[in-house]
Formats: structure tokens, sequence, C-alpha cells
């Protein structure tokens, strides 16, 4: 990021020191429109990071004698920064917001909780909206590269979900995800859904896992889905982990967590990623 000036910058508008600027990682713009892409930033330099999966998947597809139907990435990239006024002493940021049409207003940029409207907030320059739409564009753009070998997998990233501060506009970032729809095809009665993938840790929140921990427990649903079910997404497709304690007394037995996964079908979950209970010996010493 620069200034009008042309000096460097943090995203919250500090001076950046560029001694070694060859070798040492700078703010980067996050660009959304196609306009400022193409003169920036153009979609070929997420090409290139896609042709270097592409391959592997190729491979895998080959080896397995049939498609692959899911692949799964790690989604933890925590990257709306709340701090905005680096990106507004930016002009190219500048020129890019106004090009890339945003006009939902979401916080934590706009002074309300996140996830909720705030009409007529024409002064508001909704960053976090922003970059939501800057990581759900390279993300698929990037994942429909790579997946060429592949078309008919479906893609999705744990730990996008909803409208949260943590996790992005869903309205957004939804698009990360290949359609889906009810009974996991890309096509069908209910139409082509967006499956958010929700970290659900209920053993790390008690050991009934219905209060809401620091890593998410069921009630991080209710911040999560109204924004989902909105934007037309009726059900969706969690990871949920039992627990990973050493303390086994922490996590969940079997039985209550079979009986979770129960009540999360019952709440919209289409299909679930689960991870075991942590066994007394490790599996891999």
């Amino acid at each position: 990021m620069q200034n009008a000036s042309g000096h460097f910058i943090d995203y919250a508008g500090n001076g950046a020191n560029c001694t070694g600027c060859a070798t040492r990682c700078k703010q980067p713009r996050l660009l959304v429109a196609d306009s400022t892409r193409a003169k920036y930033c153009p979609d070929s330099l997420f090409e290139i990071e896609g042709e270097a999966f592409r391959p592997t998947i190729a491979a895998f597809t080959k080896l397995l004698k049939k498609p692959i139907v899911r692949i799964w990435n790690d989604g933890e990239q925590f990257n709306y920064h709340g701090d905005k006024r680096g990106s507004e002493m930016d002009p190219v940021m500048l020129e890019d917001y106004k090009a890339a049409g945003i006009v939902s207003r979401f916080g934590p940029d706009c002074a309300v909780g996140a996830g909720q409207h705030r009409e007529n907030a024409t002064e508001c320059l909704d960053w976090f909206s922003h970059t939501s739409a800057w990581r759900a564009g390279f993300a698929s753009r990037w994942r429909d590269y790579f997946l060429k070998p592949s078309p008919t997998t479906k893609y999705g990233e744990y730990e996008v979900a909803g409208t949260q501060g943590g996790t992005g506009n869903w309205s957004f970032m939804r698009d990360i995800m290949t359609p889906e729809s009810a009974g996991g095809e890309r096509t069908g009665r209910w139409g082509d859904m967006r499956y958010s993938k929700a970290s659900i840790y209920p053993g790390a929140s008690g050991p009934g896992g219905f209060d809401t921990g620091w890593m998410g427990g069921l009630d991080y649903l209710e911040f999560y889905r109204p924004s989902e079910i909105k934007a037309g997404d009726e059900v969706f497709s969690p990871f949920v982990a039992a627990g990973w304690r050493a303390a086994e007394e922490t996590n969940m037995r079997p039985g209550q967590w079979l009986g979770f996964l129960k009540l999360l079908t019952a709440l919209g979950a289409e299909y679930v990623e689960t991870g075991p209970s942590v066994p007394h010996t490790p599996l891999i010493s």
C-alpha cells in the first residue's frame, strides 16, 4: 500500500520501513474490481499458484481411477483489518473501492455490530465487506484454476461461515464454496446453495458442548446461521471435533458426540466433517 505521495504505509496508515523491500513483506493492496486488478494485480498472479497445484490433483485423480468428490482447504485467514486509515490514504484502494460497487454496510468499520445492517450509511466506507469480496475473489479464481482437471469436485474452506468479525461478510465469502444442494449434488430441487464450514469444537467449550467457548460451541451457530439463511443457504456442513485434549474427562463421550451430531443435522447440517476423540496412546509417535 502507498499513500498519495507514493510512500509505503501499513493498514493503519503508518509509514512502513521499506529497507530491503525486495526481500521483506509489504502490506499488499486488496483489490476487488476488474479494472484496478487489471492495472495493478492481474489475475494471472493467482493462476501461477493454481498451476502449481493442478498436477497434484490430476495425479490423484489418475491414481484413484475416479473423480475426487470433495476438497476442503484450511480457511483460517483472519485478514479483516479493523483499521481502515491506510486503505483510505491509498488512492488505488479508494479507486478500487469505488469501482467495486460495495453497497452493503456491515461492521466493524461502520460502528455497528458484526452482521448488523446499517441503513443510509453513506458516510461509511465498508472495508470489512471490501476485504471479504477480495478474499472471495482470489480464492475462487485460484480454486477454479487448480480444479480444472477435476471439474465436478466440490470445494470448501474450513472456518468460513456466516457474517462475523473473524469470518467476513458471508454475502461475499459464500462464493468461495462451490455450489451444492440437498443430497450433496451440484444441482437439485433445493437449488444451488453454498455450504458454510463452521468450526464447532464442543470439547473445548465444555463437556456438554452447548456453551460458547473460545473455540466455538453450539451457540456459535446463532451468530453464523442467520446471515447464511438470509443468503438462501438453508443447510450447511460444519467441522465438528469431539475433543482433542489429553485430559479425556474434558472431552465429549462417544454417546454424547453421536447425539451432538444428530442435533446438528436437525439444525440443518447436510453432512459434517468430524475428528476423533483423543486416545490414551497417540496414534503417531
